[in-house]
C-alpha cells in the first residue's frame, strides 16, 4: 500500500498489487447518505466494500472489477473523491433548501399533470368579478397600445 499522491497520507491509499484503493473520511463532513450517494455509480466499475470505525470514520475501499493499472487506480480514486464532494454538496442544499426543493418539485409535476378537464373546471366560479390585472398582463397589444390598422401590411 501507498500514499496516493495529491491526498493526505493519512486518508488515501493505492494498493497496485492487491489492485484497491481506499479513502478514509471524517463521517461528520461526509454524511452517510453521501457516502452512499458517491459510491452508487462506482458499483458498475468496482467493487465496494464500507467500514465505520469507532471514531467516526468512514472507510471507502474500491477494487476495480477489471484488471488495472496504476493510474487507473488513482483515477478512481479520484472519481470517488469528486463523487463525495458532489453528493455532499447535493445534500447540504436539501438539508438547507429542502422546502423549496419540494414546492417546486411539487409545482413542476402538477403542471406536467396537463391542462385541467371540463369536469375539473366545472367547480370554478367564472361568473363572478373578474381577476385584477393592475400591470395590464392579460390585455392584448392592440388592446393596451392601440390597434394598428392597416399600418405594416403589405
Amino acid at each position: 500500500m501507498s500514499a496516493a499522491p495529491g491526498f493526505p497520507d493519512d486518508a488515501a491509499e493505492i494498493d497496485a498489487d492487491d489492485g484497491r484503493v481506499s479513502l478514509v473520511v471524517d463521517a461528520e463532513l461526509y454524511p452517510r447518505d453521501a457516502v452512499y450517494a458517491a459510491v452508487m455509480p462506482m458499483l458498475a466499475t468496482a467493487f465496494v466494500m464500507l467500514d465505520q470505525s469507532t471514531d467516526g470514520k468512514t472507510r471507502i475501499e474500491l477494487r476495480p472489477r477489471a484488471e488495472s493499472d496504476p493510474a487507473a487506480l488513482r483515477a478512481m480514486l479520484g472519481g470517488l473523491a469528486n463523487e463525495l464532494l458532489v453528493a455532499t454538496t447535493r445534500a447540504e442544499i436539501v438539508k438547507r433548501r429542502g422546502g423549496l426543493l419540494e414546492a417546486v418539485t411539487r409545482r413542476a409535476i402538477s403542471g406536467a399533470m396537463g391542462a385541467p378537464s371540463l369536469d375539473d373546471l366545472e367547480g370554478f366560479d367564472l361568473d363572478g368579478d373578474a381577476f385584477e390585472d393592475p400591470l395590464g398582463i392579460a390585455d392584448s397589444w392592440d388592446r393596451a397600445h392601440g390597434a394598428s390598422e392597416g399600418k405594416g401590411e403589405a
